[in-house]
């Protein structure tokens, strides 16, 4: 089977986590094979994260201000924190959903957080990330 994609678009493969390079894609599925491709007007800017209340310490709340130029009206955010292997920490996820590249979120963080645990928030639409770290002192 063969997909054109319509002209002057940006096409992110959700499944893959990469941008198409062309807009004509030959795809062979097998029985029960999915592809999944999100078609956007532009490529969305990168993604921009900052801490408007709170602090990013063990055992506290913290607020983030999320902001991406260029997003589409309506977008998911995936927020998790992640052990300094990038290893993502069961259950401390959520998803966001974003209307024109800006929300905020806001999170409280376990006091039993390994140390360098980071707060990693990924645009689902176009596999942009943005990350911020977690202070190790526990005070």
């Amino acid at each position: 089977m063969t997909i054109e994609f319509p002209k002057g678009k940006a096409v992110f493969d959700l499944l893959e986590g990469k941008w198409l390079p062309q807009k004509r894609v030959t795809v062979l599925l097998p029985a029960g094979g999915v592809k999944l491709w999100a078609v956007l007007p532009t490529k969305p800017q990168a993604l921009a994260v900052k801490v408007t209340d709170g602090s990013l310490k063990p055992g506290g709340s913290v607020t983030l201000d999320l902001r991406q130029k260029g997003a589409p009206p309506l977008t998911c955010y995936r927020v998790e924190f992640q052990d300094s292997g990038k290893k993502p920490l069961n259950g401390l996820g959520t998803n966001l959903l974003v209307r024109n590249g800006s929300g905020k979120v806001t999170l409280t963080l376990p006091y039993n957080l390994p140390a360098g645990s980071r707060i990693v928030i990924t645009d689902i639409l176009s596999g942009q990330t943005a990350s911020i770290q977690v202070s190790a002192d526990r005070s």
